[in-house]
């Protein structure tokens, strides 16, 4: 801190608020504050380190900044609410519930504690009380895109998805999803047209993964796709142009649509999904020679998320989705089964796997048309919820998904089937950010899989089955999964 003057900083605060934290300079912003309060001790000085101490990811640090706030002033309501945030992020949702609650005693209209419980109440699969949350912050801030956006991830997460896709329009601009591009071309809404239309993904690659499908009912339109770079080869099988998100200039369009507003556009709801299974194809062959010298059950497994961005939010859900590579190496100890590592990206834990069964052909596949011909070559994906999952089930290929306790809308709440992939089975934590019933169950179900009598797998008496995939395929309706038991200590 040299050169620093402490003088100023002692009478001026914001000083370092404007100056460090903006700059996000958030260690010397700490450091510049530590300084201060050694002076002047007071509850907004200890806030404003606290959020330095967040954007670092330092959480229990900035839980104990937040207490110093609150110890210094009782009614520092800013302080009980990044704790809610905090205590959220760490997955400790009733502490969190119990944080807002009291911002909300100290400020009943305070829009952000208000919010901020809805997030949690929606976590914690407590959707309608989420949505009374939302609509209180909306009868405070009927502009609010937080609250129309939470409001409409708890209306999808319960099937309403009329109400929640229009809902779900109001995600650009909030803090969770980065804003669309700003086109002077009007939305495409549905009408027949033969104006030039561009369709941008946008978002993760999975939820484009996901909503894709919705390309096979817009035949016939004069489209043009963008799309980041792993994605586009992939999307060529659709029959239109594919040009590279980041490319520097693009095509002549007229009119423009989101790829997840398509659900919006052609009015959704839980019955007509389009194409629940199988509208991606890809050709294993080539893969299939490869694998046919390794043996028994070929097992693609992918057990850490990536992180779309590098901002603490995103890395926070990358930290939920994801599980400790020698915690999911257990479930692999199983003979009679080749594991094929689906993990592109790095392991959050840096973790290796080093089992005899285990086969890592990922360093040759470098987009997801590589990933989806693999894919074809397997049995069975085992995978957190994550783009294998979406290329998986997209595929048709059978898929056991991973799912953390606040499950996303799309796999529905409750749900061990999902709504969007007739191939995809559900296992969901019972306690937040414990993956211990999940990986139990599915290394039980997977042993019983590879020591099945195969024509006693089926319902309905024995059939024909020309391969484990056949088997997997339908195997998991006869393997129920206990729905998840009540988080402990929760607010009721």
């Amino acid at each position: 801190m040299s050169g620093l003057d402490v003088s100023r900083i002692v009478s001026d605060p914001a000083v370092i608020a404007h100056k460090l934290v903006h700059k996000r300079r958030f260690a010397e912003a700490v450091a510049a504050y530590d300084l201060i309060l050694e002076h002047t001790p007071r509850a907004d000085l200890w806030v404003n380190r606290g959020v330095a101490l967040q954007a670092l990811y330092k959480l229990p640090e900035a839980l104990d900044s937040y207490g110093q706030a609150i110890a210094c002033d009782a009614t520092s309501y800013g302080a009980y609410v990044n704790r809610g945030i905090v205590f959220g992020w760490l997955g400790k949702y009733a502490e969190a519930i119990h944080e807002y609650s009291q911002a909300l005693a100290l400020e009943p209209t305070n829009e952000s504690a208000r919010l901020g419980r809805a997030v949690i109440l929606h976590a914690l699969g407590k959707l309608e009380e989420s949505i009374a949350d939302a609509d209180e912050a909306l009868a405070l801030n009927m502009s609010s895109g937080d609250a129309h956006y939470n409001k409409g991830l708890s209306l999808l997460s319960l099937g309403n998805y009329p109400e929640g896709f229009m809902e779900h329009e109001w995600r650009f601009g909030t803090r969770a999803v980065l804003g669309p591009y700003r086109f002077k071309q009007p939305l495409w809404t549905g009408q027949q047209t033969d104006k030039r239309i561009l369709v941008y993904c946008e978002q993760g690659l999975g939820d484009n993964l996901q909503f894709c499908r919705y390309l096979t009912r817009m035949k016939g339109l004069n489209l043009t796709l963008e799309a980041p770079r792993p994605l586009m080869r992939l999307l060529e099988q659709f029959g239109h142009p594919v040009i590279d998100r980041d490319a520097p200039q693009k095509p002549e369009f007229d009119l423009h649509c989101p790829m997840m507003s398509l659900g919006a556009v052609f009015g959704t709801t839980l019955e007509t999904i389009p194409s629940t299974g199988g509208y991606l194809k890809a050709d294993g062959s080539d893969w299939r020679k490869r694998l046919a010298g390794k043996s028994g059950l070929k097992v693609g497994v992918s057990w850490s998320s990536g992180v779309r961005f590098s901002f603490v939010i995103a890395m926070t859900m990358q930290r939920k989705k994801s599980i400790a590579t020698a915690d999911f190496a257990e479930v692999m100890d199983i003979p009679g089964v080749t594991f094929v590592s689906l993990q592109k990206e790095e392991p959050h834990d840096l973790g290796k796997i080093d089992l005899p069964n285990w086969y890592d052909p990922m360093p040759e596949c470098n987009d997801l048309q590589a990933t989806a011909e693999l894919i074809d070559a397997l049995d069975l994906v085992i995978t957190v919820d994550s783009a294998v999952a979406h290329l998986a089930a997209a595929l048709g290929k059978p898929v056991w998904v991973l799912n953390r306790f606040d499950i996303c809308w799309r796999w529905l709440s409750g749900s061990v089937e999902a709504p969007w992939y007739d191939s995809a089975k559900i296992y969901r934590q019972h306690q937040p950010m414990d993956w211990s019933n999940v990986l139990a169950s599915v290394k039980q179900d997977l042993v019983t899989l590879t020591r099945a009598s195969l024509p006693r797998m089926y319902r309905g008496g024995p059939r024909t089955l020309k391969s484990f995939g056949d088997l997997a395929t339908l195997q998991w309706n006869s393997m129920p999964t206990a729905p998840p038991a009540p988080i402990s200590g929760a607010v009721t």
